[in-house]
């Protein structure tokens, strides 16, 4: 949830967030904490699962416009996760895919 940023949920043009948390304390945190600041809650859904599941099953069956990636917490647990996030983009080819720190973990490479 660290790079959601609140803004998107107000840009007209966007149908539908969805957040892919494993964590239920974490989502039980962002319903408590941060989803009552939004205006457009009715854009959020948050599925409590592991991003690489969630993948498997949906992408290149559904079309995400925009993906972030925000799995790992600093470069040298992020470098795995980063290089196999990357195999998903070729199976949505028409989404846009962002990550977190992914500079720091080209560097890293």
């Amino acid at each position: 949830f660290g790079g959601v940023r609140r803004d998107i949920f107000d840009l007209e043009d966007v149908e539908k967030i969805i957040i892919i948390e494993k964590n239920k304390k974490i989502i039980e945190l962002f319903y408590e904490e941060i989803y009552p600041q939004f205006e457009n809650k009715e854009k959020i859904e948050i599925i409590c699962e592991d991003a690489f599941i969630y993948a498997d099953k949906k992408m290149g069956k559904e079309n995400f416009d925009f993906v972030f990636c925000d799995l790992w917490h600093d470069v040298s647990d992020g470098l795995p996760m980063y290089l196999k996030m990357k195999e998903y983009e070729s199976r949505n080819p028409k989404s846009i895919y962002m990550y977190w720190i992914e500079k720091s973990i080209k560097c890293y490479l």
